[in-house]
């Protein structure tokens, strides 16, 4: 293996040859030289790449780095939600709840997702956490989180779920102004500050009362090897409610976020996202929309954060053809996958509808007629008529 001797000796020798290229040498010795350089930097390249491979060689060896912690890469993204709007990400409201993205975040300065409740028991959303099975990387689902007091035991919550188990949950008993507690293991618990209710801001003024330093908390969640820890902290002050508290003495895969309002509260969320550790090169996975609609068919396009891939489709995830785009003139799903070399992205599923065409008809007076070709005695002869004319017109509805 190589050591940092090796390569500091080799950097010495490359900027000797370039004073030498610069001051003093004859043009042909210059020319020698230039060539020298150029394959003498290509070699130092790969030099320095497998300085840094061994290096990763002892820190692993050294128990210093193991697993998917010794990726050099970084981080893949497997979600991420804005919130800012209906479509980051498409969600369902629950029975007697409703969106509102309305007020601005005190933390993030961007729109958020607030759902609040009327009175009575309200249904559940379900937030997706994809698709990908995290069980065996080393994953981070961070978010922003805040919650406003219902009432009448009509208490709102917050469940992250992996599949069927429970990894923590967040609720509230529901009366009038009771707080929220963080639950997780066995029989841990702690409390989280929340707006209390008020007669003025319950229901659809919850969004801006709930919107205060005070009240939102950043929720981190890690999973690894070592099992899955909690860290919930004020998202202003980073105070912690609890610190690297385990959920799981094994790692497990995120799937969802379930959660609903209480009766005339809410809870709220903001700028999710959900990564994990990768080797190689990080190819980030497309993300796709309508660019153009034509009647009944609609052109789908999908980017890809990372540079320099190629982008692919397919309606059946086994035959995939070369492109950015497709065009759909029927309801179904669409998939795309970034490639770069030998290393290719998670598949983006969008689901799709086709355009429509409605028909409305029209009169229209039109005067027309035939000009006679010209005689001698260069007489024109012109019929003029008028008729009614129906003419369909195609509406696109998108």
């Amino acid at each position: 293996m190589l050591d940092k001797v090796q390569v500091s000796l080799a950097l010495i020798s490359l900027n000797r040859i370039i004073v030498y290229i610069r001051f003093g040498a004859s043009s042909a010795t210059t020319e020698k030289y230039k060539t020298i350089y150029t394959l003498f930097k290509l070699k130092l390249k790969t030099m320095k790449k497998e300085l840094l491979n061994s290096m990763r060689v002892l820190l692993v060896a050294a128990g210093l780095c193991t697993g998917a912690n010794a990726s050099w890469a970084g981080n893949k993204t497997a979600v991420s939600y804005s919130f800012n709007d209906a479509l980051s990400p498409s969600l369902t409201v629950g029975s007697k709840a409703h969106f509102d993205y309305s007020n601005t975040s005190v933390i993030s300065k961007t729109p958020f997702l607030n759902i609040y409740g009327d009175n009575g028991s309200t249904g559940a959303t379900t937030i997706s956490l994809g698709n990908t099975d995290l069980s065996t990387e080393t994953w981070t689902l961070e978010f922003e989180w805040s919650g406003y007091a219902g009432c009448n035991n009509n208490g709102g919550y917050l469940y992250l779920k992996s599949g069927d188990n429970n990894l923590f949950s967040i609720t509230e008993p529901g009366n009038w102004g009771g707080g929220f507690t963080l639950h997780y293991g066995e029989s841990s618990t702690a409390t989280v500050n929340v707006c209390g209710m008020a007669n003025a801001t319950r229901g659809g003024g919850t969004g801006a009362a709930l919107n205060t330093t005070d009240y939102w908390y950043h929720i981190k969640v890690v999973g690894s090897r070592e099992g899955v820890k909690l860290t919930v902290a004020n998202s202003n002050s980073g105070v912690k409610v609890v610190n690297a508290v385990e959920l799981s003495a094994t790692n497990v895969n995120p799937t969802s976020l379930v959660t609903r309002a209480g009766g005339l509260g809410s809870v709220a969320f903001d700028e999710l996202i959900l990564s994990y550790y990768v080797e190689g090169e990080v190819i980030q996975t497309p993300v796709a929309n309508y660019t153009a609609v034509n009647g009944t068919n609609r052109t789908i396009t999908a980017t890809c954060a990372t540079e320099g891939v190629t982008l692919y489709h397919s309606t059946d995830k086994v035959e995939w053809t070369e492109g950015a785009s497709y065009v759909a003139s029927a309801n179904g799903t669409v998939y795309f996958k970034a490639v770069k070399g030998d290393n290719e992205s998670d598949v983006f599923p969008f689901e799709f509808e086709a355009g429509t065409e409605a028909y409305f008809c029209h009169i229209l007076w039109v005067k027309t007629g035939k000009k006679a070709a010209k005689r001698k005695k260069k007489l024109s002869f012109l019929w003029p008529f008028c008729f009614f004319l129906i003419h369909l017109h195609p509406i696109i509805q998108i």
